[in-house]
């Protein structure tokens, strides 16, 4: 008797038991802005991205491949370089903002903004500078992207021209 009893509440609490898989998280895209005619690596950063696919796009015509890390004595074919997608956006790409959903292993994600410059705008990926002997120039009109340090002050330059006050 003990025996069934025993039997009826494993069976009987197994039907409360759930399993999920992770839902994968999109953080942050780098870089989030890129030129219109140009080809790109970008990197991808969040939470269960793993076993990545591809990228999907609300803007027609962007294609994105997986970049591969070559073969090694310890793996025979090439294999995917973690989150890094190549990026190639032809040049009559419409200019503005763009959603991107990467889908892989785990379904998927959400969406981030990947912004989409005209071929003629202004665009600088540079590191910055803590030291302003070797300060980047900044044009006017530009738009800057790049990973800045904690806790330390990136220094541009930038020329502006005054002119007098007129009465």
């Amino acid at each position: 008797m003990r025996f069934f009893l025993f039997i009826a509440l494993l069976f009987g609490s197994a039907s409360f038991l759930q399993a999920q898989l992770p839902t994968p998280e999109l953080l942050q895209i780098y870089p989030p802005v890129v030129k219109a005619g140009s080809t790109v690596e970008i990197d991808l950063q969040g939470v269960s991205l793993e076993g990545l696919e591809k990228l999907t796009f609300t803007v027609p015509g962007i294609e994105a491949k997986p970049v591969m890390k070559p073969q090694s004595p310890f793996r025979k074919h090439q294999y995917q370089n973690g989150t890094k997608f190549s990026l190639t956006i032809p040049a009559n790409v419409p200019v503005g903002k763009c959603e991107v959903r990467a889908l892989g292993r785990y379904g998927i994600s959400n969406s981030r903004i990947l912004t989409i410059l005209g071929p003629n705008e202004n665009l600088i990926a540079t590191e910055g500078s803590h030291d302003l002997a070797t300060a980047p120039d900044l044009p006017l009109e530009a738009h800057v992207t790049g990973r800045f340090d904690a806790n330390k002050i990136d220094l541009y330059l930038s020329l502006i021209h005054i002119s007098e006050p007129t009465r």
